[in-house]
């Protein structure tokens, strides 16, 4: 069920109105426990380590971009990864499918689709992650590890490690649904083994930068400096449209917000404004948009920033893998 834009305002601007649903938040908490604790009793076990990526509220935190970069230190490391993922809006007739570079993201998620394009490797889609993992250890049985893109309330998948990425923005008022956008109690983050806080201080764990302008037709990199755009269109189908638009602000460009969807199927008419101004849309949606792309769509392009902190609780997580 998709949430009331208006209800997720109100977990924002932390109204009181809200306390009168606590009675619900205490049920949601009581029965996502239950859930929990009863599906961990009979949680499928890989032989292979299992590692968890997800977050507790609702909305996105950057998972997929952290995954990606997860899947290249691992890799620089000489272990083999491979990385499932659950193709949310998928037209899935299989229980797993296998996604690669090409894939038409209707098909297989948009989420799927870019990490098979940015990795260049394929990735494993279910609806029962489970279901992926078994087919990882038929198929790919020298993995050394599986990254698991989302799925840390999926209490199905037995999980080695958990790591969490937390988006101090999209905790609201730190309170469950429906009273706040968490999926599970500030608590549970104490059992994670990495719990990771997104910012722009230089305080934060994570920070997400734009590196450049990708041209979706010619694939041709475009630079940010010197300015390469003054006025331009933005279209945005993602959870967390605000900060793509105020990232591209703060570059000093004349932005004319186009807010769709979460994980809105693009058509053509969605990137064409009837003026000749360049249309900038992230990674996620530009997949979605190559078929019909035209000159003047551009791709912006973000790059992720560990702090030093990070990095070496990342190193030494992959560390655990030589004595797996």
């Amino acid at each position: 069920m998709r949430r009331l834009p208006w209800l997720e305002v109100q977990w924002y601007e932390k109204t009181t109105w809200l306390n009168y649903l606590i009675p619900l938040e205490k049920l949601f908490i009581v029965c996502t426990t239950i859930r929990r604790l009863s599906y961990q009793l009979c949680a499928y076990k890989s032989t292979i380590p299992v590692w968890i990526i997800g977050n507790i509220s609702v909305g996105g935190n950057g998972k997929t971009p952290f995954v990606i970069e997860m899947v290249r230190r691992i890799q620089a490391q000489g272990y083999r990864v491979q990385v499932i993922a659950h193709g949310y809006r998928a037209q899935l007739n299989q229980p797993v499918h296998i996604c690669v570079r090409d894939s038409d993201p209707t098909d297989y998620g948009d989420e799927a689709v870019l990490l098979a394009h940015e990795l260049d490797m394929p990735i494993i889609v279910a609806k029962k992650r489970a279901e992926a993992v078994q087919y990882i250890e038929t198929h790919y049985p020298d993995t050394d590890v599986i990254l698991c893109d989302d799925g840390l309330q999926h209490y199905q998948l037995g999980r080695h490690e958990e790591l969490i990425l937390i988006d101090k923005q999209r905790l609201g008022n730190q309170r469950c649904l429906p009273v706040g956008p968490l999926r599970e109690p500030m608590s549970r983050l104490a059992q994670a083994d990495l719990c990771l806080y997104r910012g722009t201080g230089v305080h934060s764990d994570i920070r997400y930068q734009i590196s450049h302008f990708l041209h979706i037709k010619s694939q041709k990199i475009v630079g940010i400096e010197p300015r390469s755009f003054k006025r331009v269109r933005a279209v945005a189908g993602i959870a967390n449209p605000e900060r793509f638009f105020q990232s591209l602000e703060d570059l000093e460009l004349e932005v004319i917000r186009h807010v769709f969807p979460d994980h809105h199927d693009f058509q053509a008419e969605d990137c064409f404004f009837g003026d000749d101004l360049p249309v900038l849309m992230t990674t996620k949606d530009a997949i979605k948009c190559q078929g019909f792309a035209g000159d003047h769509c551009y791709a912006v392009v973000i790059e992720l920033v560990l702090s030093p902190l990070a990095v070496t609780q990342i190193n030494d997580l992959i560390l655990t893998l030589a004595a797996s």
